[in-house]
C-alpha cells in the first residue's frame, strides 16, 4: 500500500503484540490448527505442518505450544539448525519457513532426520510455513514421502466473525476506539487478507495521527479514495 502521498511524516513506535493463548482468537478458519496444538502432547505422530498465510497467526500459535512445551524455536536458515541434531537433549521444537529447505541437500536431510526422530517419539516437531508441502521444491524423495503423509493443518482466510475480530484487536493494540458503525464499514470494504488488514489499520493509524481526525467513516473514505488513485 502506497501511503506517502497522503500521510505527514509521523514518528512510529513498535506496537506491542499479544501471544498469549488468552489473545488468540478461534473460528471457523483456524480451529483444526487450534484443536491440534491444544491436543498435546497426544500429538499421535509426534509432528505435524500448519500452513497460512502471512501474519495468519501461525507464530502466534507456536508461541502458545512453546509456552507448554518448552520448545526451541528455529527457522531452518540458521546456522543452529545444521548443527540441531547434535542436541540429544532436544524434546521439542519450532521450525519457522521449513519450504526454505527445499533444494538444499545438508538441510534436506537434517529435516528428514528430525521427522524421523519425531515418528520414533523421541522429538516433538511444529513445522510453519505459508504453503502446504506439494508446494515445495524438495529434492530428497525420502523427505517430500516423509512431509507428504505428515499431518497437516491449514489456516484459511479470515471469515466475517475473525476479520471483525482482528480490526478490533488491532484498533486496541493500538490503543484506538471505534464505533460499531466504522467496525462494520471496515469489514464491508477490507480485503480478505491478513497482511492488508494490519497494513490497513497501521494505514488509519498514522493518518488519523497525522491529520489530528478521529477513526471515522469519512477518513477511511478517503483512505480508500487515495489508495484506489
Amino acid at each position: 500500500m502506497h501511503t506517502e502521498k497522503f500521510i505527514q511524516l509521523t514518528l512510529h513506535f513498535p506496537i506491542p503484540s499479544s501471544m498469549g493463548s488468552e489473545d488468540f482468537f478461534t473460528t471457523d478458519s483456524n480451529h483444526a490448527a487450534v484443536d491440534f496444538i491444544r491436543s498435546w502432547p497426544e500429538w499421535p505422530e509426534h509432528h505435524a505442518i500448519i500452513v497460512g498465510p502471512h501474519k495468519s497467526g501461525k507464530k502466534h500459535l507456536s508461541c502458545i505450544w512453546q509456552e507448554n512445551s518448552k520448545a526451541e524455536s528455529l527457522t531452518v536458515l540458521d546456522d543452529l539448525f545444521l548443527t540441531v541434531l547434535n542436541n540429544q537433549h532436544l524434546k521439542a521444537l519450532i521450525l519457522e519457513n521449513v519450504s526454505q529447505v527445499a533444494g538444499d541437500k545438508v538441510r534436506e536431510e537434517i529435516l528428514f532426520h528430525l521427522i524421523n526422530r519425531s515418528k520414533a517419539g523421541e522429538l516433538d516437531l511444529l513445522m510453519l510455513d505459508a504453503e502446504p508441502p506439494s508446494k515445495w521444491k524438495i529434492k530428497l524423495k525420502d523427505l517430500k514421502s516423509r512431509l507428504k503423509a505428515s499431518p497437516l493443518f491449514r489456516i484459511d482466510p479470515p471469515d466475517d466473525l475473525l476479520l471483525r475480530v482482528l480490526i478490533l484487536k488491532q484498533f486496541s493494540d493500538r490503543r484506538l476506539a471505534i464505533s460499531p458503525e466504522v467496525l462494520e464499514y471496515l469489514s464491508l470494504h477490507m480485503t480478505r487478507n491478513y497482511e492488508h488488514i494490519f497494513e490497513m489499520i497501521k494505514t488509519i493509524d498514522s493518518y488519523s495521527l497525522s491529520t489530528k481526525r478521529a477513526v471515522t467513516i469519512p477518513l477511511i473514505r478517503d483512505i480508500l479514495s487515495h489508495n484506489n488513485q
